[in-house]
C-alpha cells in the first residue's frame, strides 16, 4: 500500500510539472508577427519615404497625363505613409523626353517617380541615343496603370460610304490618312495598321494634333488612327469613328463597333495590337539604383491604389480603362517589345526621307 501510494504522489507530481510548464510556454514565447505587422516593420527598417515624393510629368498641366498622375497623388500616400505627401511636378519638351532624362539622373531614393509612356519612350530611345540619356530596360519599374488602345476615325463625309472593314480597305487605294508628324503616336499607330493589314497608305503631315483635325476637316486627309480615351471628345458633325482597334467594345465608346465586329481579321488585328508602335503602356519607374526595398514598397502601395474603388472610379470618369500589371511584370514586358520596336524603326526612317 504504502508502494502505491509512492507511486500515486509522484505521478501527482509529474502532472502538475507538465501542467506548469505548459502554461507558462506562451509567455516565454513571442507570438508570430501577422503578414500586415511584417509589412509594418519592413517599412520602418528601409525608412521610405522620409520627406514628399514628387511624380514627374513630361507634359503640361491639365492634359491626360497630367490628371492621371494627380488622381494617383490623391491615392498613393494612403498607402505607402500618410504622414508624406505625393506632389505632382510638369516637366514639358520632346513629348517626355526632356522630363525622363531629367529624372534618369534624379537621386535614387524613391522621392522622384516618373510617369512613363513605353512605346513612344522607347522609340525615341532607338531613334534619338544622342539625345537620349536613359535605357528602358534599366528603369526600375513600379507598374503599368493602363494601356492607350486606338480608333480608327473617319471624315464624316466619308464614312457615309464604309460600313464595314472591307468597304475601308477598298475605299481608295493609297488610303489618305492624316498624322502629326513622321514618328507620333498618330503616324506609328497608323502605320502599325498599314503593316499588319498589308494596306497601301499616303501620309499627310501636321505640326500637331489640332492642325491634323483642322486639315481634317478641310478634307486634306481621309483617315487618323487616335486614342479612345481622346476620340470621344471629336465633333460628332465632322468625323466618325468606325470601330475600336480591339476585339471587344470599349467601355469608353460602348456604341462603337470593336474592330472583329466592323470585320477585320483576328490574326490581322492581332499584328496591329502587337506591335508596341500602337499600343502605348502607361506605367510608372524609378531610377536605375534605387534599392529594390524601396521599389518593393512603392510597387505593393501601387498596386493598392489601383484595387481601391474609389480611384477606380475616379478613372473610369476620366475615360481610363485600368489595366494594371505590377512592375516585375512590366519590366519583362519593356524587353519583349524591344526588338519588335527595333524592326519598326528603319521603317520610321524610311518615311522620314
Amino acid at each position: 500500500m504504502k508502494r502505491k501510494g509512492l507511486v500515486l504522489i509522484i505521478v501527482l507530481i509529474l502532472c502538475l510539472v507538465v501542467a506548469g510548464c505548459s502554461q507558462g510556454t506562451p509567455s516565454n514565447q513571442p507570438s508570430q508577427p501577422t503578414q500586415e505587422q511584417e509589412k509594418e516593420q519592413e517599412k520602418e527598417a528601409i525608412k521610405f519615404p522620409t520627406q514628399a515624393v514628387t511624380i514627374v510629368v513630361g507634359a503640361t498641366p491639365g492634359g491626360g497625363f497630367d490628371l492621371q498622375a494627380r488622381m494617383f497623388a490623391n491615392f498613393w500616400s494612403k498607402y505607402l505613409d500618410p504622414k508624406y505627401a505625393f506632389a505632382v511636378s510638369n516637366v514639358d519638351g520632346g513629348g517626355g523626353i526632356v522630363a525622363a532624362n531629367q529624372v534618369w539622373v534624379a537621386k535614387p531614393d524613391g522621392h522622384t517617380i516618373k510617369q512613363i509612356k513605353a512605346g513612344p519612350y522607347l522609340q525615341e530611345q532607338l531613334l534619338n541615343p544622342d539625345v537620349v540619356r536613359y535605357d528602358m530596360l534599366k528603369w526600375k519599374y513600379i507598374g503599368q496603370y493602363t494601356v492607350d488602345n486606338n480608333a480608327l476615325i473617319a471624315r464624316k463625309k466619308v464614312a457615309e460610304n464604309i460600313k464595314s472593314w472591307g468597304d475601308f480597305t477598298s475605299y481608295a487605294d493609297p488610303l489618305t490618312f492624316s498624322a502629326a508628324g513622321v514618328g507620333s503616336q498618330s503616324h506609328n499607330k497608323a502605320l502599325a495598321v498599314a503593316i499588319a493589314a498589308d494596306l497601301k497608305m499616303r501620309f499627310i503631315q501636321y505640326p500637331g494634333n489640332p492642325e491634323m483635325f483642322a486639315g481634317m476637316m478641310r478634307a486634306e486627309g481621309d483617315f487618323t488612327v487616335y486614342s479612345i480615351a481622346s476620340s470621344k471628345d471629336l465633333d460628332p458633325e465632322e468625323f466618325t469613328i468606325l470601330c475600336v482597334l480591339t476585339d471587344e467594345r470599349s467601355k469608353i465608346l460602348p456604341d462603337v463597333p470593336s474592330a472583329l465586329e466592323f470585320g477585320m481579321p483576328k490574326a490581322m488585328l492581332d499584328g496591329v495590337v502587337n506591335n508596341p508602335a500602337f499600343t502605348t503602356p502607361r506605367a510608372y519607374a524609378v531610377p536605375p539604383d534605387t534599392p529594390d526595398e524601396v521599389v518593393q514598397l512603392l510597387i505593393d502601395s501601387f498596386m493598392a491604389v489601383c484595387a481601391d474603388p474609389e480611384f477606380q472610379q475616379q478613372m473610369e470618369d476620366a475615360g481610363v480603362e485600368l489595366v494594371v500589371m505590377d512592375g516585375h511584370a512590366f519590366t519583362e514586358k519593356v524587353k519583349q517589345m524591344k526588338p519588335i520596336l527595333e524592326a519598326f524603326v528603319p521603317l520610321l526612317e524610311e518615311q522620314k526621307k
